[in-house]
């Protein structure tokens, strides 16, 4: 009997650990609902944006890591009117945030409201080839494969 209680209290511990596990997960994943920054940059980019898919919003994530990694960032002066011709997608130094989509003409007249939401704030190209970084000490920088 003894046994049995031991191994009924050690599934009980490991089912209220996932609960726990489950719970924080929906917590995080609500977050960017209710960040208010991010709500007023939505509201502003209203129609011209959508949330990528998660699948998207991982090889951007990655493209952005890989970037920082290689560290071989550009100073421009200006940003290039040719940089991205299509969809951009903006990623936010803050994980719990989504990467959002927009076009590049919708993100340049924005490009306040995105960079309200956090500080430092990235614009990656459609082809992840090219990244604009607006680095809140360095100012602008872009990294490009090309």
């Amino acid at each position: 009997p003894k046994k049995e209680v031991l191994i009924m209290f050690s599934n009980w511990k490991e089912k209220l650990a996932a609960k726990k596990e489950k719970n924080k997960c929906y917590e995080e994943s609500r977050h960017w609902k209710t960040n208010a920054l991010l709500q007023e940059c939505l509201q502003a980019m209203r129609g011209s944006c959508t949330i990528a898919p998660p699948e998207m919003h991982e090889a951007v994530i990655a493209a952005v890591n890989i970037a920082m990694k290689e560290n071989i960032w550009t100073k421009p002066d200006e940003i290039p009117a040719d940089l991205f011709s299509d969809t951009v997608y903006v990623v936010w130094d803050d994980a719990r945030l989504p990467v959002v989509m927009a076009h590049w003409n919708a993100a340049q007249e924005k490009f306040e409201d995105l960079r309200t939401v956090n500080p430092n704030t990235f614009l990656v190209a459609q082809t992840m080839d090219r990244i604009l970084w607006f680095h809140v000490q360095d100012g602008l920088k872009l990294y490009s494969i090309t």
